[in-house]
């Protein structure tokens, strides 16, 4: 395959601005368009589908296991193709596919129906504000990268991590809500950002699509198993607390390492003192 050109349809020279600004927003747009096919977005409609089809939430969880996992095992091969067609074309393919899974589901109370079970699946705008904490904090972590180490960003993003799983303990007070929404939004914010720069930084830029698609693999394998370990949770013990609590643990134990191994980045940042980084 051959990559498209760097220059077409138009160059990014003529543009009036900075053109990673452009780069920036349209990919930021892209990041909350994207919500409805990350499991963030897919829980909101948990109980519609729960209802639609008749299934336990375990059933459900074990499905969206099936389907994830499918998925997974196909991602290096996208890195691959991304590799070899560029970032552009991927991205629009993606983008189409995306799309055409988003308008199955909008239709998927007439499929239920033609299953002979009714459901409605209203819109549901919960998700809005933990993307819009993401996409800021996603800006602001990418301009600390070019000045910091990204081990400081991976310490931050675990602690919103934990912040957020606390928040999730106590969803039955406000209080809980927002913490749960800052740091699960801080939190996915940093990620989108170290998942870009860690792999290019680390590894350089000439098979970057093939090790960030077999990252994405374990990502998607890790998304796909623990909603199903949450409902195995909460049919055990009636609660997802249990299952909260281990991630707690797993989560602190991962800050720990973090801060106490040490890091070397073969590349400095843009904008670093002289000498190294600090």
């Amino acid at each position: 395959m051959i990559k498209s050109r760097p220059d077409w349809p138009f160059s990014v020279d003529r543009s009036p601005i900075f053109y990673g600004w452009v780069i920036w927003l349209v990919s930021s747009i892209g990041f909350v368009m994207s919500i409805p096919g990350q499991t963030m977005g897919m829980a909101v409609f948990t109980d519609h589908f729960i209802e639609a089809f008749g299934l336990s939430r375990t059933e459900l969880s074990m499905a969206y296991l099936l389907g994830t996992l499918g998925s997974s095992f196909f991602l290096t091969r996208a890195g691959r193709f991304y590799d070899e067609t560029g970032a552009r074309v991927s991205i629009v393919a993606s983008s189409i596919a995306l799309g055409l899974f988003v308008s199955y589901i909008a239709c998927i109370d007439h499929v239920a129906r033609f299953l002979g079970r009714a459901a409605e699946i209203s819109p549901a705008a919960v998700t809005f504000p933990l993307a819009l904490v993401s996409v800021t904090a996603n800006l602001g972590s990418s301009w600390l990268s070019d000045r910091t180490r990204l081990k400081y960003l991976l310490v931050v993003k675990l602690a919103a991590f934990i912040l957020g799983a606390w928040g999730l303990l106590h969803l039955q007070q406000q209080s809980g809500y927002w913490t749960m929404v800052a740091g699960f939004g801080v939190c996915g914010g940093i990620w989108a950002a170290l998942s870009n720069l860690a792999y290019i930084r680390f590894f350089g830029r000439q098979h970057l699509g093939q090790i960030s698609g077999l990252s994405m693999s374990l990502i998607v394998f890790g998304s796909a198993v623990g909603p199903a370990l949450f409902s195995l949770g909460f049919d055990e013990f009636g609660t997802y607390h249990v299952a909260v609590w281990l991630s707690l643990a797993v989560l602190v134990a991962l800050l720990i390492a973090a801060v106490i191994i040490p890091q070397d980045e073969p590349v400095p940042p843009v904008q670093g003192p002289p000498g190294g980084l600090p």
